[in-house]
């Protein structure tokens, strides 16, 4: 039996061990050597990778058509458009016949894309691709030509965070947005000429933080060369990111002062990469002394093991400080195990001072002015049985009462001690020129240690503290509470979240 001859089960098998980087051509060339056979040519359109702007056109039409044949749907997953000079019309219409993608790559030009372009295929995303998992947004908006349209016109894609932040389907679980680095080899600038180059995003502090506030994004890879990210985690310190997993924030301007931020607002961080971050490379150096406490590396290992100390302090005094203003809005609802000091009798002053100090008051009894009225008659039997007739007649009373938004104040204690977390940290990923691997592993490894070691001697403190003062006075216990974060919990808020 010749290969043309072949049934369509056995091209559809042979095909499914052909990876995913030779597939489309592997089908292409084998469709045109045996043009007779009924050889599936829907592996052509499960991966599409276009690297030139006019074929765009091109899979549109043929796309169209595939989606008219099968009730609108197609059969691709993934799509990457990997040119920059793409019409921008043209890809929106495209992308808007991908139903069923799960990946997606769109690189955006100087001169393609405008911020209303990528908003509008935002909201075609959010609005009727639900199965996406994968989202990716590659920025190159440096010209050759210095212009200032983009300055006078306000012309930034910051619009594109918010909608991101919207994004309702839990699907999407990774999301890059990257500013490729400006390159002299492919942006030919005239030498002695330097000018501004266009900006991606013009304010980071609001878009970016309700970005990272988005439960379904579990990994963010966020590149924005040279540009400070830190206030965008740090601004609102009542705020931590749980559903977070992998953070990226290469090439941008991080410290290492950021990084406790980072570690403290992430609480279930496990991949850090901060390739490309210069200061954060200049401050850290490419070599270590691994005995010394005072080296970078060492502080930086340390830090990284002690994010969940420093969560725990905010959090208790964020807790502390509602207690107490709870306690004083509700005092008529005093713990039980809180009793109040006993009353000092009065003392009575010999003399004639003495006799103005008066122990009783006649004012307490009733006024002998206000009249005494006579209780009501009893009624009789007939009375009685009218007046609770009209009573069963009667619509029922709605009580209407306004909930409390806190529990009573008996249940609260006056005090609460938080226990700090383990850190989650797994990799931490810092690239250097030329460094001495195995002395910053061991000063990196020292700190760390040493930070795993003071969040248990503080966790040891506190319980022991607890411990002993409960055992010496039992009322204690109640007006005094430790507690330790919820590992499942994605929010803490007052006691919501905490376990105790």
């Amino acid at each position: 039996m010749s290969l043309d001859s072949l049934p369509a089960e056995l091209y559809h098998a042979i095909i499914s061990f052909l990876g995913p980087e030779h597939r489309a051509s592997s089908v292409l060339a084998l469709s045109r050597a045996i043009p007779r056979s009924p050889v599936p040519t829907d592996a052509l359109f499960t991966v599409i990778k276009i690297y030139k702007g006019d074929r765009v056109l091109q899979l549109y039409h043929r796309l169209r058509v595939i989606s008219t044949n099968s009730d609108g749907k197609t059969i691709t997953q993934e799509f990457h458009l990997e040119c920059w000079d793409a019409d921008a019309d043209l890809v929106i219409n495209l992308v808007t016949l991908l139903k069923q993608i799960k990946k997606l790559t769109i690189k955006i030009g100087p001169r393609n894309f405008t911020p209303e372009h990528l908003e509008e295929m935002t909201i075609t995303l959010r609005r009727d691709m639900p199965h996406i998992e994968q989202l990716e947004f590659r920025f190159r908006p440096y010209v050759e030509k210095a212009t200032y349209l983009p300055f006078l016109k306000g012309s930034y894609f910051d619009s594109t965070l918010i909608v991101l932040s919207e994004w309702p389907h839990p699907a999407l679980k990774s999301l890059s947005i990257i500013q490729e680095p400006l390159d002299s080899s492919i942006v030919n600038i005239p030498q002695g000429k330097p000018f501004a180059q266009p900006i991606v995003f013009f304010r980071l502090d609001s878009p970016l933080g309700a970005l990272l506030s988005c439960k379904q994004i579990a990994s963010l890879r966020f590149h924005l060369p040279s540009r400070q990210l830190s206030r965008a985690f740090t601004h609102n310190t009542a705020v931590t990111h749980a559903h977070m997993r992998s953070l990226d924030l290469s090439t941008a301007n991080i410290t290492d002062m950021d990084v406790d931020a980072i570690i403290t607002r992430f609480s279930h961080l496990e991949h850090l990469i901060l390739d490309g971050c210069i200061a954060l490379t200049a401050s850290l150096g490419n070599t270590a002394i691994p005995e010394a406490v005072e080296d970078p590396w060492y502080q930086i290992g340390k830090r990284c093991a002690l994010g969940g100390s420093r969560r725990a302090r905010e959090y208790e005094k964020m807790i502390n400080k509602w207690l107490e203003a709870t306690n004083a809005l509700n005092p008529h609802l005093v713990n039980s195990s809180k009793k109040p000091p006993p009353a000092k009798p009065v003392k009575v002053k010999k003399g004639r001072s003495g006799l103005a100090t008066a122990t009783i008051s006649l004012r307490e009894r009733g006024s002998p002015s206000a009249p005494v009225l006579p209780p009501p008659p009893p009624l009789s039997n007939v009375q009685q049985r009218a007046a609770q007739k009209k009573e069963n007649n009667l619509p029922p009373r709605t009580q209407s009462r306004t909930p409390s938004p806190v529990p009573p104040t008996d249940q609260l204690p006056e005090k609460i001690r938080v226990l700090a977390p383990a850190p989650t940290l797994k990799s931490l990923c810092i690239r250097i020129s030329k460094p001495s691997t195995a002395p910053i592993l061991a000063a990196f490894t020292a700190g760390w240690t040493a930070g795993v070691a003071q969040i248990c001697n503080q966790r040891r403190v506190i319980i022991r503290a607890w411990v002993n003062r409960g055992l010496q006075d039992p009322a204690y216990n109640n007006i005094t509470k430790v507690v330790h974060f919820d590992k499942d919990a994605q929010t803490w808020e007052r006691l919501d979240g905490f376990v105790g």
